[in-house]
């Protein structure tokens, strides 16, 4: 018989990465809201999947000259990152889905498509969750980690976002972890160790890099 959680330490830890993961899938299958910035409202936004298969084919009518073949060379390559995108969200969750089926000793198969089987996953970390199934608390941060990674792709393609570079000359005046920034110099270095999590604003930037040369 699967154990419950003991502790209110380790079931709202739980109830934490629930939360999360229900707002990182939720943004991939369901409408969402983009804050603005320096205010409290925002913008609906359809959600990501369907913005990636709308890129898909933005990025093939751009591409096409008015002549279109069936053969897979002609496809474009924005096409094909957006499309490789969702089969790759896809079957890592399948992948993750079979392993909740396992353990709920299931014989339901994970559908193949991304909006159904990330909706599927979303149920069974529920279920996990209000049911207080302490086995199952790992493959629930793996859910969580998992879903995190594909908003941040989807949202870097999608150009929500700017993908980050670590700052290989400077550390952390803190804890002396590994710092972060946006690619394009567009947002404050942070401290990747979560346990930490320092911010240093953009103003800093010129004396931390002398700092450290």
């Amino acid at each position: 018989m699967a154990k419950r959680l003991e502790g209110s330490g380790l079931m709202s830890l739980t109830y934490a990465s629930l939360v999360r993961i229900e707002a990182f899938i939720g943004s991939l299958v369901s409408e969402w809201i983009e804050p603005h910035e320096g205010s409290r409202g925002g913008a609906p936004q359809k959600p990501l999947i369907a913005q990636l298969y709308e890129y898909s084919m933005t990025m093939t009518s751009k591409a096409g000259s008015g002549h279109s073949t069936n053969k897979p060379e002609s496809r474009p390559p924005g096409n094909q990152i957006a499309m490789y995108l969702v089969d790759q969200i896809t079957e890592e969750a399948r992948e993750l889905y079979e392993r909740f089926s396992v353990a709920f000793n299931d014989n339901v198969r994970a559908s193949s498509i991304a909006w159904y089987v990330l909706a599927d996953l979303l149920h069974y970390c529920r279920q996990a969750v209000n049911g207080d199934i302490v086995s199952l608390y790992p493959l629930i941060r793996d859910v969580e980690h998992a879903s995190a990674q594909w908003v941040k792709q989807v949202r870097i393609l999608l150009k929500y976002d700017v993908r980050e570079i670590i700052l290989g000359e400077v550390s952390c005046h803190v804890c002396g972890g590994k710092l972060a920034v946006a690619e394009d110099a567009s947002t404050d270095v942070r401290c990747i160790d979560s346990s930490c999590a320092e911010v240093y604003p953009r103003s800093q930037w010129v004396q931390m890099l002398a700092d450290g040369a």
